[in-house]
């Protein structure tokens, strides 16, 4: 996400958990964009939330934003995987 030109991603992942914005020209763009993704991937069955967290995470220069703005973001929760060789430890366990 972090080098995709359409997406800002304002701080590292915690635990599995990524949370980026769609660049636009102001915030509400922004947000409405991510309304838009979030509905267009839900059809698809990529289940995404949103949260509403402050612009500056994303666009710690404020831009024409804000201190206080506030934008739609996109969470997912990114699965990782599984260690080669985890089926078979856990079927010796049966």
């Amino acid at each position: 996400l972090a080098a995709d030109p359409r997406f800002t991603v304002g701080f590292e992942p915690e635990l599995d958990i990524v949370v980026w914005a769609v660049k636009a020209e102001s915030v509400a763009r922004s947000s409405a964009l991510a309304r838009e993704l979030f509905e267009l991937a839900a059809r698809r069955g990529l289940h995404l939330a949103l949260a509403d967290l402050p612009a500056r995470y994303f666009w710690p220069d404020g831009g024409s934003f804000g201190r206080d703005a506030t934008v739609v973001a996109l969470r997912s929760v990114v699965m990782k995987a599984p260690p080669a060789g985890w089926a078979e430890s856990v079927s010796g366990m049966l």
